[in-house]
């Protein structure tokens, strides 16, 4: 089943995640297009699914596989540094529970696959500074690159008017807060995952 980003917007905003949210899923398959899965990842996502229902510890242990397998695979994939654009990865398992609620049947690992072929655009091609929003218990660190990027959507929508440099500054939270009341979202002002989902690859 091919995962939309329509379908992971919605996915997320019914299990109510906060921290919201290359091409293709990882190239070390053989001539066949076939390859092993080893560990966690090979388990249908019924059983992450039971797992989080139950609030077992083995939700732990699905975790660390996914961000295992986001290691891997920024590891593998050429001219990318990090696959997921926010430098914690606590929303990157939200995500990936979002698609196995909506597909049971299908593996981890393909639900988390699908995922990282999804978000590709947002993708960081090297290492840049982080950037903090928000102040008190309401921060987020996103990179350098990140912000450039949402500055750059900002502007094609008519929401910013500054110059894109990749800092925090008054009109660009604004622009943040503008976008986010236009679609339905919290207010907060922050650039997390699912601003930057629905302000870049949402078109």
């Amino acid at each position: 089943m091919k995962i939309t980003t329509m379908k992971i917007l919605s996915l997320a905003s019914a299990a109510a995640l906060a921290m919201l949210l290359s091409g293709g899923s990882a190239s070390a398959s053989s001539a066949t297009g076939t390859f092993a899965v080893r560990g966690l990842g090979s388990e249908k996502c019924q059983t992450f699914n039971t797992a989080i229902s139950a609030k077992s510890p083995a939700v732990q242990n699905h975790a660390s596989w996914i961000m295992g397998y986001a290691s891997a695979y920024n590891r593998a994939t050429p001219k990318i540094f990090d696959a997921y654009p926010l430098p914690a990865g606590s929303g990157l398992v939200s995500l990936v529970a979002a698609i196995c609620a909506a597909n049971p049947n299908i593996a981890l690992e393909a639900a988390t696959a699908q995922l990282f072929a999804t978000i590709a655009p947002l993708s960081l091609a090297a290492d840049t500074p982080l950037v903090s929003f928000g102040s008190g218990a309401k921060t987020l660190s996103v990179r350098e690159s990140s912000v450039r990027q949402l500055e750059q959507a900002l502007t094609d929508r008519g929401l910013f008017k500054g110059k894109v440099s990749g800092k925090s500054s008054p009109q660009l939270i604004e622009a943040i807060q503008a976008f986010q009341k236009s679609q339905g979202m919290p207010v907060t002002g922050l650039p997390d995952m699912q601003t930057l989902v629905r302000a870049v690859l949402k078109k």
